[in-house]
């Protein structure tokens, strides 16, 4: 660097530090618009106030429980009688090449439709040849529902019973009332087979239509995670599929007299 340029930048620096002095002098001249003896007691008024505040138990980081909501909301079998020892099953979603999105659990309601509950379970099972195990989502309407059990084709055009090709509907007393109900794809002329869907919420204007069988008792979070992946023409954004399933065991804590499960 030759002289001039040297002589250059140490005059550019001299103004930036006299500006730089004119500013730091106005700061300090200026009146406090939140004077400083005010600051310290709002300070000291806070301060007393956490103290007490602190004193009682209170959890600001509770996430809402999506099962509990679930469970809130209408039931599916409104009127009609209860039944205890209903069979359970899990059901487990992977994206493809990707995410595992997680379990649900469902009740089904082989007190209300005994033969529909039946061809699920054996299906469920894998009795039969038949099995729900790597089955693809081939139906996903976000926020509404999502259709799967197409298990001889993958497409929903297909699908197989344990009854045959397909069997009678059974009946249509349990309703959709929210989200989480199970019930069973119309194929033909009031016929089923093994495919069904899962609703996302309320679907009122599939009652008497689709024959309801069961509900998610949990993994609601789930359902919004599935949910995620649909569009409004129903073909899903990636390919998701049932990575597992099963029956659950029966629970004998009434037996045992314990306390109930939940």
């Amino acid at each position: 660097m030759n002289v001039s340029q040297w002589r250059k930048n140490q005059l550019k620096m001299l103004e930036i530090d006299k500006e730089n002095n004119r500013v730091h002098r106005t700061i300090c001249d200026c009146d406090p618009y939140y004077p400083r003896k005010y600051h310290i007691s709002e300070w000291k008024l806070f301060r007393n106030r956490m103290k007490i505040s602190c004193k009682f138990p209170m959890n600001i980081f509770k996430k809402t429980n999506l099962d509990d909501i679930l469970k809130a909301q209408p039931t599916i079998s409104k009127g009609l009688d209860y039944s205890t020892g209903r069979p359970e099953c899990f059901i487990e979603f992977q994206v493809e090449k990707g995410e595992y999105l997680g379990k649900i659990i469902v009740q089904l309601y082989n007190d209300h439709v005994p033969v529909t509950v039946q061809n699920f379970l054996e299906i469920i099972r894998g009795d039969c040849d038949l099995t729900y195990k790597n089955c693809p989502v081939h139906r996903i309407v976000k926020d509404r529902f999502m259709e799967t059990g197409d298990i001889t084709k993958g497409t929903g055009t297909g699908g197989f019973s344990i009854y045959g090709e397909n069997f009678d509907e059974e009946g249509h007393r349990l309703k959709h009332t929210k989200a989480g109900v199970l019930s069973m794809v119309r194929v033909g002329n009031q016929k089923n087979n093994s495919k069904f869907c899962i609703t996302f919420m309320d679907m009122p204007e599939w009652d008497k239509k689709n024959v309801v069988f069961g509900k998610v008792i949990s993994g609601a979070k789930v359902l919004t995670k599935i949910s995620a992946y649909g569009r409004n023409i129903g073909k899903p954004l990636r390919r998701i599929y049932i990575s597992n399933c099963s029956e659950l065991p029966g629970c004998n804590c009434e037996e045992e007299n314990r306390f109930k499960c939940a």
